[in-house]
Formats: C-alpha cells, sequence, structure tokens
C-alpha cells in the first residue's frame, strides 16, 4: 500500500511541477497580481494536491478489494466525491461569495 500512495504522489508532483513554476515566475508586474495572490494560488495550489491524492487514495483502496466491476465502483464514488457536494451546497442555497469555507474542500469555485 506504501508503494501505491507513493507512485500516486510522483503523479501529482508531476502533474503539478508546471503550475508551481509558472506560479512563481511570474512577476507582479507582468499581471498586476500581488504577492498575496501568488500566495492564495500556492495555497490552492496545495489544496487541490491534497484532494486529488483522497481522491487517489480512496480510487486505489476500492481496486484493491474483490468485488466485481470494481472500475464501475470508482467511477461512481469518486464522481459522487467530486459532483455531489457543489449540488447539494447549490440546492440548499449557499452561495460560494456569501460562505467560502463551506465551498473550501470543492473543486469548483
Amino acid at each position: 500500500m506504501r508503494f501505491i500512495l507513493m507512485a500516486i504522489a510522483i503523479n501529482l508532483i508531476i502533474a503539478t511541477i508546471h503550475w508551481l513554476i509558472w506560479i512563481s515566475l511570474t512577476s507582479a508586474s507582468m499581471f498586476g497580481v500581488p504577492i498575496l495572490d501568488k500566495m492564495k494560488a500556492l495555497l490552492a495550489v496545495a489544496l487541490s494536491i491534497s484532494l486529488m491524492m483522497i481522491y487517489a487514495t480512496l480510487a486505489q483502496l476500492i481496486l484493491l478489494l474483490k468485488t466485481p466491476k470494481r472500475s464501475f465502483w470508482v467511477i461512481s464514488t469518486i464522481g459522487t466525491a467530486i459532483f455531489l457536494p457543489p449540488i447539494i451546497l447549490e440546492f440548499l442555497g449557499v452561495s460560494s461569495w456569501k460562505n467560502p469555507n463551506l465551498w473550501i474542500f470543492s473543486t469548483f469555485p
């Protein structure tokens, strides 16, 4: 199990290294972005990495089960974990502008 998590982490590093380099190399005068917004962008990348790690770990755990049609279970579970929280928050009328703390674990703004 440890090797699977290590492989997932390596793939996440490969996938996000481009974003980190781009964020760190852009100058503040290029887009009119202050340093605080750069820090927010780096924190957003860190949050997305942690969410991807949670989803990938959940998928790997489901794939290790001995049930039939494991890929169906992975697709439905990860799809539910990604899309259900924003749908519930929208039905409850919780706006991302008024209550951003509730939307923090969602992949949608």
